[in-house]
């Protein structure tokens, strides 16, 4: 593959077909983004109504990047006029800003049910999860304004690899296909390099030692099994790839809709376009991360161990360069001068304090003393 272009939802086998009735996906967000624009729908983060939300931000994250991403001005927070919530799927996502005059892109984080009104304040009910949306806002940001400080990453490639491969194959393994289990480990190993291809965007050849790192297996017997596939054709979309293992390893009963199914069930409807847009797939791990059960983040983390932590670290880590750009530590101040410094000013408080409370005590016994007998 020549080059790297970042995906969108357009981009995907999912994206385009229609609900029951005869909607799409893309129609629902346009209505979404248009009406937002209406009159009290998109939040002023910078008024004083919206103070509250912020500082439990400041107290509640991890990290500060997730502030600056909520003050960021191209992150708009908007609550649906209708009362109705877009799909999990979009409660974070970047768009064109079609009622800005110059269509700028930004990223839009659903509200709806999590921000309310109420006596001239906002009030966030779950703070955790709106920490969690901004998150993946940092991911979502990152991978559209710098997309190759991810993909050039080589431990989110081996981890993202290592977790996809196992929530891969976990579905099947729940479905019992007939025929997986004497293929599990070369099916295994496509699946990665589905991933790094499809996802990724990598030339399969670039990725066999963290595929075969992905399915536990040899690099030698990795590389045999790349005769089994046609990247360019089997790798073309989830719905392609589905097809070409169920007529390749006869895994009878096995279809696209099936599988996408099984997949949703497992770890929830957030995770619909997982499996083909790689800011997807990356968000549906820091939410896991996260820790504020917006999808089934107990599944997910008995599948991908400790690979899940150390993704989402490395995914907070490079978005925190992305958007920290502008903001730099002088050349003669690191943690352990931070450290120092703290603990000055901590032992300065101390010392004040003993010497208040000696003070107090010294003007009490004094007062005693200058005090008239009583008769």
């Amino acid at each position: 593959m020549n080059g790297f272009r970042a995906k969108t939802f357009a981009n995907t086998y999912i994206y385009s077909k229609k609900d029951e009735n005869g909607k799409t996906t893309e129609q629902e967000l346009v209505n979404y983004i248009l009406k937002s624009s209406q009159a009290r729908t998109r939040i002023n983060k910078n008024s004083t109504a919206f103070v509250p939300v912020a500082n439990m931000v400041k107290e509640r994250q991890k990290t500060a990047v997730l502030y600056r991403m909520l003050m960021n001005p191209d992150v708009v927070l908007a609550i649906s006029p209708t009362g109705k919530e877009l799909p999990s799927s979009f409660k974070v996502f970047e768009s064109v800003d079609l009622a800005s005059s110059n269509k700028r892109k930004r990223i839009f984080i659903d509200c709806t049910g999590l921000i309310s009104y109420e006596d001239g304040y906002f009030k966030c009910k779950e703070i955790d999860k709106l920490c969690t949306y901004l998150f993946n806002a940092v991911v979502i940001g990152t991978y559209y304004e710098d997309n190759l400080k991810i993909v050039n990453n080589s431990q989110i490639v081996k981890s993202a690899t290592w977790c996809f491969t196992k929530m891969f194959c976990a579905v099947l393994d729940q479905m019992r296909v007939v025929n997986y289990s004497e293929n599990r480990l070369k099916i295994a190993y496509i699946a990665a390099c589905y991933f790094s291809y499809a996802l990724l965007q990598k030339d399969v050849d670039s990725c066999t030692v963290v595929a075969a790192n992905a399915a536990e297996i040899d690099v030698k017997t990795a590389k045999a099994y790349n005769v089994y596939f046609n990247e360019e054709e089997d790798f073309k979309s989830i719905d392609t790839f589905i097809t070409y293992l169920s007529k390749m390893f006869s895994l009878k009963g096995l279809d696209t809709g099936v599988y996408i199914n099984k997949w949703l069930l497992m770890y929830g409807n957030g995770s619909l376009y997982a499996l083909e847009l790689l800011p997807s797939f990356l968000t549906v791990i820091t939410s896991a991360y996260s820790g504020a059960y917006v999808n089934r983040q107990n599944i997910i983390e008995s599948i991908c161990g400790k690979e899940l932590v150390t993704l989402s670290e490395a995914l907070l880590r490079v978005g925190a360069n992305v958007f920290d750009k502008g903001f730099v530590y002088s050349r003669d101040y690191n943690r352990e001068d931070a450290f120092t410094e703290n603990m000055r000013i901590e032992a300065s408080i101390e010392k004040a304090k003993k010497e208040r409370e000696a003070y107090e005590e010294m003007t009490s016994v004094d007062s005693l003393e200058e005090a008239p007998e009583e008769d």
